[in-house]
């Protein structure tokens, strides 16, 4: 079990690499924030990764696995609801309803990495060669409400700028 987990974290390694280097050559092209934002979540997967590989070859901390892997995932997800956002708001000719709206459920998933970590942390144990983690129901509930909020949301937003193409254009 445990060697299947590494080659399946290694395959998201590569992908988090090469999405890296892509989206690092396209910044330093183009130089714009929304780029710099997509390089450097690309750069939080391989840092992430990197650490779970490092994980089965020397032992490292489990507890830091667990908050450093908790960061890293919210804020990658922060980051890329973001450029999600951004779009939904250019392509609602800047609707300040939809950056608010939208900003809601990025807001509470900043808050949520701390209640993760502080409020009602997982359980964590290195078992098998691995760190083995438990999340409480409570968490994941609470993960994927913020999730589908925010999906939903900016879902509607593109399906009124295709409805609204689709008026005009026919």
């Amino acid at each position: 079990q445990a060697l299947f987990a590494v080659m399946f974290v290694s395959c998201g390694m590569v992908c988090f690499m090469w999405q890296s280097m892509r989206a690092g050559s396209i910044f330093f092209k183009a130089r714009k924030p929304i780029h710099a934002i997509v390089f450097f979540q690309a750069v939080l997967g391989v840092l992430l990764t990197f650490l779970t590989l490092l994980d089965s070859l020397v032992a490292i901390n489990c507890s830091f696995i667990l908050i450093f892997s908790i960061v890293c995932v919210n804020l990658a997800d922060i980051l890329l609801q973001l450029v999600l956002l951004w779009k939904a708001y250019l392509g609602n000719n800047r609707s300040k309803f939809v950056l608010i709206v939208g900003s809601i459920p990025l807001l509470g998933l900043a808050a949520f990495i701390g209640v993760n970590i502080v409020v009602d942390r997982a359980y964590t144990v290195f078992k098998d060669g691995v760190c083995s983690t438990r999340y409480t129901n409570r968490i994941v509930l609470i993960k994927s409400s913020l999730d589908f909020t925010s999906n939903a949301f900016l879902s509607a937003c593109f399906i009124l700028v295709i409805y609204r193409h689709y008026r005009i254009l026919g």
